[in-house]
């Protein structure tokens, strides 16, 4: 007697390695002479590459999403994130700088950065790059820089030695803008110093 040749269906769960269900995988043959059993085989294989071709284009995409959200918070964090080169030059810096110094991102790499440092602060930021470039300890320096227009700006910077991918040394700071917190220091000081002042004088008039 002849075998009728039968339509197969079948239907697998896609699941990731952590068990989380990716896709339901339908597969239907019409008029197949296979037997069950190789039909399950087939399909076996088949669900196999489909689940990992799958798992890994799930993963890619968050890869993408993850590194997104990481350059979006370095672009636009509050701080002035900067990385420089052994010889002080600026090799990559993000959005934050390039709105604080009033210049275009692509005109502040390659320049030195203490281009744009105040000569009141030249020497002390030169030997904070040097310790920084000489030690695996992170370094802090208090820095006024000049912004466009003359702009003076008080920040503190905290820095550490990094090793590129090819052997060089870099050096990646962070700035923070303390302007405000350094004219309510002066406020105080100046508001202490006329209270002293002023009992000084109650003193002496008694």
């Amino acid at each position: 007697c002849r075998s009728v040749p039968l339509p197969l269906r079948l239907c697998a769960p896609l699941r990731a390695r952590a068990g989380k269900l990716l896709a339901f995988l339908l597969i239907s043959a019409e008029n197949t002479n296979e037997s069950p059993e190789n039909f399950l085989r087939l399909v076996q294989a088949f669900a196999y590459q489909s689940q990992t071709a799958l798992e890994n284009a799930f993963l890619i995409q968050e890869l993408i999403g993850s590194e997104a959200k990481f350059t979006d918070l370095y672009e636009n964090a509050p701080d002035m994130y900067q990385t420089l080169n052994a010889a002080g030059l600026v090799v990559a810096c993000n959005r934050t700088q390039e709105k604080i110094l009033g210049i275009p991102k692509k005109e502040i790499i390659d320049r030195p950065f203490a281009d744009w440092v105040h000569t009141d602060s030249k020497a002390a930021w030169d030997e904070h790059v040097r310790q920084v470039s000489r030690s695996a300890e992170e370094s802090s320096c208090p820095v006024r820089l000049v912004l466009a227009g003359g702009t003076v700006m008080d920040a503190d910077a905290h820095s550490r030695r990094v090793v590129s991918r090819e052997g060089g040394v870099l050096i990646r700071s962070v700035l923070r803008d303390v302007t405000e917190n350094k004219k309510l220091e002066q406020q105080l000081l100046q508001s202490q110093k006329m209270e002293s002042i002023g009992t000084l004088a109650a003193g002496v008039a008694h």
